[in-house]
């Protein structure tokens, strides 16, 4: 196991280390800095997968990355877990929303984000409520995916993310719950599952966690994670100090040991230095 001094930090993304604006702020770069010459490890622990990083946070030395609310995992280049979702689910779920124009869908996998063009106008139309995504044009955002004709022809998808099915959420839970875990959406922080995330049952950031540290050599102990959103709940419930951010949900803050200020007070700098981390 590791020296009782070092920590392993998971941080999550959106709301957490960067703001709706899409920044990371100058005084937060030198406090995750000063985290790894401290001793400290840390990773990231967000919804987005792999090709969704911002460019900021790629200056940072990652020690490890818990992606896709934790369907895929690696520490210190070495992949600890990748729990794709069923192709026969995948094509099930995409057969269901065929007959829902108004219900756009994006398949996430480790080689991109993939839409069809209808889809990726609903999720466009969604997704710019949050002012990171609204100052971008529809020409600008749809880069961010893979254009394709038809969905069945993905494969190796870790995540799935719906927007719009509000009307259809009774049934697709009925349909697909069993071997499908459904959760409010991380990018429009929907309180409900009217926009949503669906992963391979059992799946969280939580269970993507515990297998980078099996492979690091802590302890649950050990561990601090920071976030803000529902798909966070397990990984604060999990870590050995959970902190909440000022802006978090109010379900997250009441399963944190730890409330600290929001993203625009650097909450996580003052966490950090209340914990004597930095």
């Amino acid at each position: 196991m590791k020296q009782k001094s070092s920590k392993i930090i998971f941080f999550d993304i959106d709301g957490t280390l960067i703001d709706t604006t899409g920044i990371i702020s100058d005084k937060l770069m030198q406090a995750l800095h000063k985290l790894k010459e401290n001793g400290h490890e840390i990773c990231l622990a967000t919804g987005r997968s792999a090709d969704g990083q911002i460019e900021e946070l790629r200056k940072i030395n990652w020690d490890g990355y818990v992606l896709g609310n934790g369907v895929y995992g690696e520490y210190k280049g070495k992949v600890v877990i990748h729990e794709t979702i069923p192709t026969k689910d995948v094509k099930a779920f995409v057969t269901f929303t065929k007959e829902i124009p108004e219900m756009g869908i994006i398949l996430e996998g480790n080689t991109g984000s993939y839409a069809t063009k209808l889809g990726s106008q609903v999720a466009f139309e969604a997704m710019k409520k949050v002012a990171y995504y609204g100052k971008l044009s529809y020409e600008e955002f749809i880069d961010y995916f893979q254009v394709v004709d038809d969905l069945q022809t993905v494969e190796s998808v870790n995540k799935m993310m719906y927007f719009n099915g509000g009307k259809y959420v009774k049934k697709m839970t009925e349909k697909f719950g069993k071997d499908l875990s459904f959760i409010p959406n991380s990018v429009t922080q929907s309180a409900s599952l009217d926009d949503g995330e669906i992963m391979k049952m059992g799946i969280s950031k939580a269970v993507g966690i515990q297998r980078v540290i099996e492979q690091a050599g802590y302890e649950q102990k050990d561990v601090i994670a920071f976030g803000d959103g529902y798909n966070d709940l397990e990984m604060i419930e999990f870590a050995g100090i959970g902190v909440a951010m000022g802006n978090a949900v109010e379900p997250l803050k009441e399963k944190a040991d730890l409330i600290t200020a929001s993203i625009h007070k650097e909450g996580i700098v003052k966490a950090l230095e209340t914990l004597k981390l930095i």
